[in-house]
């Protein structure tokens, strides 16, 4: 059952954290099954994370930040800087998103609480509602789905 799966890879995590890093996580991270941190995707997230930090605000895809969003948010990985930057780049791109990129973004942003900067929340949030109404508008089957 879901309860008893959660609380075995809960300590499987803690396992591995023992063993593997001098310093558990103590807040969101640990209150749900640590994927990241069991497969070992931690460290190489955090690089993702300082890599785009790097790169230009004109060669980032909607796409790819609202996948970062999700990643990051999912791993409990927080950075400020770069959490604006994302917000940013999606609120700019918001007519490119899909249905997924939507997706992505509303877990990060609403489930896992990531954005922490409330004017990015309030960009990100009216951003997303505003494609998701053009792309119900664009196609009646989506808004068929979403009803």
């Amino acid at each position: 059952d879901t309860e008893v799966n959660e609380a075995l890879a809960k300590i499987l995590a803690q396992e591995l954290y023992r063993n593997n890093v001098e310093e558990m996580p103590t807040d969101r991270a640990m209150k749900t099954a640590d994927v990241a941190g069991t497969l070992g995707l931690r460290m190489p997230l955090e690089a993702v994370a300082y890599a785009t930090l790097d790169l230009p605000d004109e060669t980032l895809q909607v796409s790819s930040l609202a996948s970062l969003a999700w990643a990051l948010s999912e791993a409990g990985i927080e950075n400020t800087s770069l959490q604006r930057k994302v917000a940013k780049g999606i609120i700019k791109n918001a007519s490119k998103m899909t249905p997924p990129d939507i997706g992505n973004t509303f877990i990060a942003l609403h489930e896992r609480e990531w954005f922490k900067d409330p004017e990015s929340i309030a960009y990100l949030t009216e951003a997303l509602l505003a494609q998701a109404r053009e792309l119900k508008r664009q196609d009646p089957g989506l808004a068929r789905i979403l009803a």
